[in-house]
């Protein structure tokens, strides 16, 4: 069976190469650096990927822009990679007869915020650049319509795992400090994803009989805890024994508005739950408990000091 990975060499798209490649794939991607040993063939662009999808089973679009700076050109730039990039890809997918196409979307659609799990159905709530070029992509896909090419809109929360960026790596320098941190009473539970995890789901999406044309399938780890677990969790494998301040929440708020640092405020301390029934619905259950991923995670951390 052939495969095309977008992104191969991201974060997620290394882990998700690498599994294919172990499980005996032939593995085609699109990698703007150098491409992992073992795969058939190097695109450097996408639009010269969609030349060469004869023969390819499947697709698994992970490539992605996350942040850029600037507000009309970053709308611009995430439109482009994340929205146009994807569905010009579908098209040609269609027009070569590839059986299924996985598009790696972000639970960022949904919002930031929810008091219960939000299921796939749950009204679109996302802002900024990131999630509304993900909302685009969502909504050109599924008003496309049925073609030959399957479908399949997959929504991930807050992924970690070795080479994590962004805020999970912000999450791990705090949890390895020797400071106590106010995060005690940050309760409310979150979606949280290991990309052991997530790259389980994308493999058994390959492997999966049936028609999954138009699915919308939410992921997340088995364990959903607030940011003060994980956080207690994090600090607890670095074998640091300080723990977290208990701060009353309005304070908190408060401080957090004055800096202007609401959107840190909230990723902390409101809940953002997910349901992923129907997911579970195909027999797949995630493989990997959150301890044994924190333990990856923090293993890899400690390699780069």
């Amino acid at each position: 069976m052939q495969v095309l990975v977008t992104g191969a060499d991201g974060f997620i798209g290394t882990h998700l190469t690498a599994q294919l490649l172990d499980a005996g794939w032939q593995v085609d991607v699109v990698a703007r650096r150098q491409a992992p040993s073992g795969v058939r063939r190097r695109y450097q662009t996408l639009e010269a990927a969609g030349d060469g999808l004869d023969g390819l089973d499947h697709i698994l679009y992970v490539a992605g822009l996350a942040h850029e700076a600037g507000a009309n050109a970053a709308d611009n730039a995430h439109l482009a990679v994340n929205a146009h990039a994807p569905m010009a890809l579908l098209r040609a997918a269609h027009a070569a007869g590839v059986r299924r196409f996985v598009y790696l979307s972000s639970f960022k659609v949904l919002g930031d915020s929810s008091p219960t799990p939000l299921g796939v159905h749950a009204p679109y709530r996302g802002t900024g650049p990131y999630a509304e070029s993900k909302i685009a992509a969502e909504r050109l896909m599924l008003d496309a319509g049925p073609g030959p090419c399957q479908r399949v809109i997959v929504r991930p929360p807050l992924t970690y795992g070795p080479g994590v960026k962004a805020n999970f790596l912000r999450l791990l320098r705090w949890a390895d400090s020797p400071w106590p941190i106010p995060v005690g009473n940050a309760r409310a539970p979150r979606a949280w994803l290991g990309v052991h995890n997530l790259v389980a789901l994308l493999v058994h999406l390959l492997e999966a009989a049936g028609d999954l044309d138009g699915r919308i399938l939410h992921v997340a780890d088995r364990e959903q805890v607030g940011a003060g677990a994980m956080f207690a969790a994090l600090r607890s494998e670095f074998g640091r024994r300080i723990p977290a301040l208990r701060l009353p929440l309005p304070l908190l708020s408060w401080l957090a508005r004055g800096l202007g640092r609401q959107d840190t405020y909230a990723r902390l301390f409101d809940g953002l739950p997910m349901d992923t029934s129907g997911t579970e619905d195909l027999g797949w259950r995630p493989p990997y408990s959150q301890a044994e991923q924190i333990r990856r995670t923090v293993a890899w951390y400690r390699t780069r000091a």
